[in-house]
């Protein structure tokens, strides 16, 4: 029990010290003057990768995208926490909060 405590703790601590960084690539969005999309470009890796901030899209659009793209959104479909990867969603957070 200690020893899962003071790996959190030292794991927490270097995550602060030595926060990753965020290296991925947006594809690029042409915007006319109101706002509204014109045209958007894939990424190198020919992946659409659209920045936005919380509250851009409608909370049934976030539901669906998290289904669909994120396989361990559990959470959000049946109620299930996946203990696995409460660890990486926590840091992710942490990393993307800052």
């Amino acid at each position: 029990m200690m020893t899962g405590i003071a790996f959190i703790l030292l794991f927490t601590l270097l995550t602060l010290i030595f926060p990753l960084r965020d290296r991925v690539e947006y594809s690029t969005v042409v915007l006319d003057d109101q706002g509204v999309v014109i045209h958007a470009f894939l990424t190198r890796d020919q992946q659409w990768r659209m920045k936005i901030v919380p509250g851009e899209i409608s909370p049934l659009s976030e539901k669906t995208i998290l289904a669909k793209e994120d396989k361990y959104a559990g959470l959000l479909i049946t109620g299930f926490i996946n203990p696995l990867m409460r660890g990486p969603a926590s840091f992710l957070f942490r990393m993307r909060t800052r």
